[in-house]
């Protein structure tokens, strides 16, 4: 009995020893990795090599140690260390693959060749042993090397790394062999459902140009050996709209229908998808399309739909949205009034459909924003109220009644219909956070100051919020001015010009101007330069802005207006020359300005200099 407890007590002891010096190894081979993280590799290495000499066969000494003798470039150290372990290991595969990268380092190519076919061979020719020593190859930055592990492995299964293979393709820039690896993806699946993957794994790549334009080339090359594979329609369709060549895109489109018969669903989805990507000339034809071939289709409806939002979309494109050109004015309501009478089209084919909202919506959109028309826009947006209170566009039709109201200055309607917003239960926080806005901007609008601030400091406690710098704005600027006795002349001013009742804005600000009322004549400058460039008064702008220059040489704003004074010249009177020297002018002279981005921007634009 006495000998067993002085065994268990001899043991007790040992192992806690034992304990005490793998603790003691631990807590040195935390500090190293501390040190090696920190850049101190000597310090590192003095430790790791403690511990190795100690014990070099334990795995995680043993690599470390060797790691940072290949990281310190001690090749010799690292190649010793590494044979030692392999007189007890050797059939360690990773370690014959680090010790052929070390030749590979020293530019002993053809061993180090050879020290990979052994590690191979040891490991049976396991193709998973080909991904693993590849990876090491690639991680030391021997690219091409990987490159042949890959393709040896090949020699087991033909398909094998597609994926591994066509990314060092691209990465050395060989693109046409790199898609060739990719398509291998689609020609080895018979079910077609390949083209998302690789859709997927092309996205990696597509923003360059290059590889772009050469995809799309092989991609069409090789169509012409897949016509039964679906998957290169879809995939070389996906690449024309990439280059934004949707003419080409849908004709992929139009065979994709021709052989899957999906009743036009198919171009459906390609119409839609050019509608979203502003290519309003090729969705009108895949609408149009749809229309004329599918009138039984589920998808006709939408078709019709999408139709009238894209001939509206047209119509957008050749007119701004003023009605300031009297010449194109009987163009402008011929236009309108025939995308008017699609819509209208559109509810006697469809009444009461879950897009009826929209399309009223869209009605009332046009008289009130292309006629002006706001009588018979009010019509079309009540309507939607009324028929359609829970659904979507009747919030956006409450806005726009709120804007009619003002424009009328009715302004106890105007903030009316904003308080509906905030109590409407379909309105979404960015709706209602708007309407907050404009209610506030409303109080302003009045001089109702502080009732003003109070609601925007509301809109500011939100951090979420689209218009919370907006309001600190407006606040900061209500604040400074708030003891002057033209902030008033000032608001209404601004009301005015918001009503687009720009001759009456005019004469506020240009009172302002007058009175010599330095906090807030700056302000009503560029107010003045503004409104009368709306109304095409530039001559005028340019005597204003030359008077600020002059009455205000000192002011932080001069870059500011020197700039207006350039966008007077290149914009409105396509006087290049006189812009350029404005232009210039602020390079030269406010070098932090800024504008000084966008002035080297318009200055590369009219030199035609890209490294200006």
């Amino acid at each position: 009995m006495k000998r067993f407890t002085l065994f268990l007590f001899i043991s007790l002891f040992y192992n806690l020893w034992l304990f005490s010096q793998d603790q003691n190894d631990l807590s040195l081979f935390q500090l190293a990795q501390q040190y090696e993280r920190a850049g101190e590799i000597e310090q590192a290495e003095k430790i790791y090599q403690k511990l190795y000499e100690k014990n070099p066969d334990y795995f995680e000494f043993y690599d470390s140690y060797r790691k940072i003798l290949e990281y310190s470039k001690k090749y010799e150290d690292a190649t010793r260390i590494i044979l030692k372990w392999l007189e007890k290991k050797p059939s360690d595969f990773n370690q014959i693959v680090n010790l052929a990268i070390i030749k590979f380092r020293l530019g002993e190519e053809n061993l180090a060749r050879e020290k990979i076919q052994e590690a191979i061979k040891i490991a049976n020719n396991n193709i998973n042993v080909y991904r693993v020593i590849a990876a090491s190859l690639l991680e030391a930055r021997y690219y091409d090397e990987a490159l042949k592990i890959y393709y040896q492995a090949r020699n087991i299964d033909k398909n094998a790394f597609i994926i591994e293979i066509a990314y060092i393709l691209v990465f050395r820039e060989k693109y046409e062999d790199a898609m060739l690896e990719y398509l291998k993806l689609l020609d080895n699946n018979s079910n077609n459902n390949q083209f998302g993957y690789l859709q997927s794994l092309l996205m990696n790549h597509i923003n360059n140009k290059n590889f772009l334009d050469i995809a799309t080339k092989v991609t069409k090359n090789k169509l012409s050996e897949n016509r039964n594979n679906l998957s290169y329609y879809y995939l070389l369709s996906w690449l024309y709209n990439e280059q934004k060549n949707y003419k080409d895109s849908f004709e992929m489109y139009l065979e994709i229908e021709r052989r899957k018969k999906s009743n036009g669903y198919e171009i459906f989805n390609f119409a839609e998808n050019a509608y979203r990507d502003k290519s309003y000339d090729i969705a009108f034809k895949a609408y149009q399309y749809i229309i004329d071939n599918f009138k039984n289709s589920g998808v006709y409806l939408l078709a019709r739909l999408g139709y009238a939002r894209v001939s509206e979309e047209l119509v957008n494109t050749l007119f701004n949205d003023s009605l300031d050109n009297n010449k194109l004015h009987t163009e402008i309501i011929s236009q309108y009034s025939r995308i008017i009478k699609i819509y209208e089209d559109f509810l006697k084919e469809f009444p009461n459909n879950q897009y009826s909202s929209e399309v009223e919506y869209r009605i009332g959109d046009i008289f009130f924003k292309r006629f002006g028309d706001l009588d018979k826009a009010s019509i079309y947006f009540n309507d939607v109220l009324i028929k359609y209170y829970l659904q979507n566009y009747s919030v956006n039709s409450l806005i726009k009644l709120a804007e009619i109201a003002f424009q009328k200055n009715n302004l106890n309607e105007t903030y009316s219909k904003y308080n509906e917003i905030l109590n409407h239960q379909n309105a979404s926080n960015d709706q209602k956070e708007y309407a907050k806005f404009k209610i506030a901007e409303l109080l302003y609008f009045e001089g109702k100051y502080d009732s003003s601030i109070k609601v925007l400091n509301e809109i500011t406690n939100n951090l979420s919020s689209d218009y919370a710098n907006d309001a600190l704005i407006l606040i900061n600027f209500i604040q400074n001015n708030q003891s002057n006795k033209l902030l008033p002349v000032f608001s209404e001013a601004e009301k005015y010009e918001s009503q687009n009742k720009l001759p009456e804005a005019l004469e506020l600000f240009k009172s302002i101007v007058e009175s010599g009322n330095s906090s807030l004549s700056e302000d009503a400058f560029f107010k003045i330069i503004s409104i009368q460039r709306k109304l095409k008064l530039f001559t005028e702008a340019l005597k204003t802005a030359n008077k600020f220059i002059n009455d205000y040489p000192e002011s932080p704003l001069i870059d500011k207006m020197l700039f207006q004074y350039a966008q007077i010249y290149y914009k409105d009177l396509n006087d290049v020359k006189n812009a350029l020297t404005y232009y210039e002018k602020i390079l030269v002279e406010y070098p932090n300005s800024t504008y000084i981005n966008e002035v080297r921007r318009i200055v590369r634009e009219i030199k035609g200099d890209i490294n200006f």
